[in-house]
């Protein structure tokens, strides 16, 4: 609960970059409704409204249009990257990123950098190393555990958290040596990633689902949720819209797509039958 400044926080600079530069959504303010309006996608959109919040370089607004104050943080980071171009997100791989160069003349030779953001157990699979402080770090499996157990606490705590891991590619490979044609090689150019944290966005049910899962049931309608989200987030948030009861177990009716593709044939069709949850459905 304590309160806090962005710019006194040391690792949220390349937490804010990640979440500023590789985003392609925005807010725009609406005149007429006197209101803030997303521009694009919604989980993009929550982090750029992250990095106006946390404000780490201390941007100074005074003076602004509500149109220019609602994008200002975001320009601060957007003058200091050029994006060069994106590798978009694709389900086999569940990660997207940028190609950066610095619009400044910097210390490292060439400059040039990635900057990720995807789901944290498929991005974390190409992690070798982690940002601690200042410092880069080789990445463990404890250090992997410690982080896979803060997004499972996110997830499918009180606030049920939708998580996205943020990550640097510090080298990336020179943009001649990419096929930026075959978006099947683009798990290539994401290999040896340095994670830098993750961040969680709170998305809650409708407030009409519950209700509709109630009646449905009364009319004898099985629910079943089909989802990319996580499998333990999904779970938790299918237990407050009551497709689960909140103590019921979901074993045999709970599966990831990977799960399911690994069941027999008669095995899929009981899980199909039976099944109320599909997370991570590719």
């Amino acid at each position: 609960g304590k309160k806090v400044r962005g710019s006194e926080v040391s690792g949220l600079e390349e937490l804010m970059t990640i979440c500023g530069v590789c985003n392609d959504s925005s807010v725009d303010f609406n005149d007429a409704k006197d209101i803030y309006e997303k521009v694009g996608e919604a989980t993009e959109t929550a982090l750029a409204v992250l990095v106006e919040k946390v404000n780490y370089y201390n941007t100074d607004r005074t003076g602004l249009s509500k149109r220019d104050m609602g994008t200002a943080c975001c320009q601060v980071l957007k003058d200091m990257w050029k994006k060069e171009f994106t590798l978009e997100f694709s389900r086999d791989r569940k990660s997207m990123s940028v190609y950066c160069t610095p619009n400044k003349p910097t210390r490292t030779p060439g400059g040039a950098r990635m900057f990720c953001k995807g789901a944290p157990e498929g991005l974390l699979d190409r992690c070798t190393h982690v940002r601690v402080g200042g410092d880069k770090v080789p990445m463990s499996p404890a250090i992997k555990n410690e982080i896979m157990k803060y997004v499972k606490a996110y997830g499918t705590g009180r606030d049920t958290l939708r998580c996205l891991a943020l990550a640097t590619i510090d080298n990336p490979p020179r943009r001649e040596d990419m096929d930026l044609e075959d978006s099947r090689k683009f798990i290539q150019y994401e290999t040896n990633v340095t994670f830098v944290g993750v961040v969680g966005m709170l998305d809650p049910p409708r407030g009409e689902v519950i209700d509709s899962i109630k009646n449905c049931r009364k009319a004898g309608i099985r629910v079943i949720v089909i989802t990319g989200d996580n499998k333990a987030t999904a779970e938790a948030i299918c237990r407050r819209i009551g497709v689960f009861g909140e103590n019921e177990s979901t074993e045999g009716m709970s599966f990831t797509g990977r799960e399911f593709d690994e069941l027999s044939p008669e095995e899929q069709r009981n899980a199909v039958m039976k099944s109320r949850l599909f997370a991570r459905v590719e």
